[in-house]
């Protein structure tokens, strides 16, 4: 029986919600980059300071605040909670999944049947759904890019505005990556004349620059000089010219593309979107993904804004029966997904743990679903199908080693309530992996050596010392525990006698 429209559209927001709700309990909050975001937003609650973030007590320029208000405003009403917080950022991926519903509406009128066949392909789409499902910023920042490119499809120059400003408040400058191409070369992909495209661009950026600056204006005179070099230049400008972080080669989007639009973009036959609406679909993508390979700085999320004009593109594609080779085709990567947990199970990872049976029969389950649904559903539901088991059966296959090596939890339960007598971290920097789970409300103070963990001792006599790795703090040190994390045993210390 065929789904009314209304169900159609609500089918994919829903299973994305379901999915990465699934995914958010399948996973700890991961070290560095989640338990750093709530960190900051723990810190903007315990500081009462919501203009400019602070982490470990040192000013933070490395984001804008949207993400960090948008967690402290469901605080509010939910009490603090890291499971409340870590709903923030699914739920701009949810947006994202029914917006660009929308964008199929805008783009084929009279083709009804492509939005909700583009809002399951990207609900589905691996990397999506697993970076979706993070608390990071890369959901929040693709929600604002399409919203300012809708405004450029209905030719609202206020909700371009509205959307590059919001981007600009979720991730920076690198909105205009995304949206600027699409926005300023109309006259080529549909034929708008050079005098409207730049009358709606000087409108739209001047609105989204207005927003911006009703935060960064007081948060400049908040912050000081360092604060201003950090969020103008550091993290902005200067990622382009240099990596401070996440150094990688040109080819490093081309080099795993196949696996990014996996496996919607492995399937047979040429989309149909028209032609205006190829140009800027194709525009959407290209230009993004040149710039970002010419940059310095490169990880997999940084596409995420382009995933929608991908799942547009594949929503257009012919509806056409699969050969049992290209069936196989798709399956192909499954392989590892299915030998990683076998390898765990048998305890063939090196120091990670065995997987649990129960973990690796539910993983065997899901990804035995998507291999069933390619095979017997059409290619329409199949595809889709295969996708999210694969996705499914991976965390639950690596749920068990994530929860053992990435969990900041236990770690986290000795420290809480500690902050009083002293808590110090013998390493060069820290990523605030701790205050949030541990709820600390001071900030760890950082020791260099063995030396300067004597002299902090000895103003501490009841103070924890946490030492990653295995370098002795000194004499004068009792070791407590060990609690492993990431790659890295952590041994917490106290004065000896």
């Amino acid at each position: 029986m065929p789904l009314s429209r209304r169900a159609a559209l609500a089918l994919p927001v829903a299973l994305f919600a379901l999915s990465a709700l699934t995914l958010i309990l399948l996973r700890p909050a991961t070290p560095v980059d989640e338990t750093r975001y709530l960190a900051v937003a723990w810190e903007m609650v315990t500081r009462g300071e919501h203009l400019v973030p602070h982490l470990n007590g040192a000013v933070y320029g490395h984001k804008p605040p949207l993400l960090f208000w948008l967690m402290d405003a469901v605080w509010a009403v939910t009490g603090v909670s890291g499971f409340a917080a870590r709903l923030v950022g699914p739920a701009a991926a949810v947006l994202s999944v029914a917006l660009t519903g929308v964008m199929a509406r805008q783009l084929w009128p009279g083709e009804p049947v492509r939005a909700p066949r583009a809002m399951l392909i990207l609900a589905t789409l691996p990397l999506f759904l697993t970076f979706g499902s993070a608390t990071m910023f890369d959901a929040l920042l693709t929600a604002t890019v399409l919203t300012a490119l809708i405004g450029v499809l209905r030719g609202d120059w206020w909700l371009v505005g509205l959307g590059l400003g919001l981007g600009a408040l979720a991730k920076g400058p690198v909105v205009l990556i995304h949206v600027l191409p699409v926005l300023l070369a109309q006259p080529w992909w549909r034929g708008t004349g050079w005098r409207a495209t730049a009358g709606m661009a000087a409108r739209a950026l001047a609105l989204g620059a207005g927003i911006v600056a009703l935060w960064l204006v007081p948060a400049l005179l908040t912050g000081g000089e360092a604060y201003g070099v950090e969020v103008l230049w550091r993290q902005s400008a200067g990622r382009v010219v240099s990596a401070f972080d996440h150094g990688r080669p040109v080819w490093f989007y081309l080099a795993l593309l196949p696996l990014m639009v996996w496996p919607f973009g492995w399937l047979p036959g040429r989309p149909q979107p028209g032609r205006a609406a190829g140009r800027m679909l194709g525009l959407w993508m290209a230009a993004a993904l040149a710039a970002f390979s010419l940059i310095s700085g490169k990880q997999l999320h940084y596409l995420l804004p382009e995933l929608p004009a991908l799942a547009l593109l594949a929503a257009t594609m012919p509806a056409r029966a699969l050969s049992p080779w290209r069936r196989a085709l798709l399956a192909l990567p499954l392989i590892g997904v299915v030998a990683l947990p076998v390898a765990a199970a048998a305890g063939r990872l090196g120091a990670l743990p065995p997987l649990p049976p129960a973990a690796l029969a539910l993983a065997g389950v899901s990804v035995m679903a998507g291999v069933l649904g390619l095979w017997r559903l059409p290619p329409a539901t199949g595809v889709p199908a295969l996708a999210l088991g694969a996705v499914l059966g991976l965390h639950f296959a690596a749920a068990p080693v994530l929860f053992a090596r990435y969990d900041t939890g236990p770690i986290a339960a000795r420290l809480a309530g500690r902050e009083g007598d002293g808590l110090a971290l013998m390493a060069a920097d820290y990523a605030g992996e701790f205050n949030f789970a541990a709820r600390l409300t001071a900030p760890v103070t950082l020791l260099p050596d063995a030396a300067a963990a004597e002299a902090w001792g000895a103003a501490h006599p009841e103070g924890t010392l946490i030492v990653p790795g295995a370098k002795p703090p000194g004499a004068g040190w009792e070791l407590r525990e060990t609690l492993p994390l990431r790659s890295r045993d952590y041994r917490l210390y106290r004065r000896a006698g």
